[in-house]
């Protein structure tokens, strides 16, 4: 059991100094983070799996694969912003979304999709 555990987080640790790495000394001009949104997904996407097997093994009815999709909606939503540089562009300055408008407007979708 415990082999299992030093050897799942051997592999944890190597993927996240990799993308730290490629981060680091490889970023895509203007849009920089951009190798870490794997990391942040992964953590997202883990919290909500865990925090939605809670609540149903608690009685309550929660439907995973909707958690699941709407927190992997809100997080990416947050990258949008990083994408214009990447087709040789900047982000407008006069998007009335602004750059953390994508984030409200995902979770505002999040939740139409949850009480649906």
């Amino acid at each position: 059991m415990l082999i299992d555990r030093l050897k799942t987080s051997a592999v944890l640790i190597s993927i996240v100094g990799l993308l730290i790495y490629l981060d680091a000394n490889h970023a895509f001009a203007g849009a920089e983070g951009l190798w870490l949104i794997p990391l942040l997904l992964f953590f997202a996407l883990g919290t909500a799996s865990d925090l939605s097997q809670l609540l149903s093994a608690s009685g309550r009815n929660v439907s995973r694969s909707i958690a699941m999709f709407t927190t992997a909606l809100v997080t990416l939503s947050a990258c949008v912003p990083m994408l214009w540089p990447l087709f040789d562009s900047s982000y407008p300055l006069d998007c009335p979304m602004g750059r953390l408008g994508w984030i409200v407007a995902a979770a505002i979708a999040a939740v139409m999709i949850t009480l649906a």
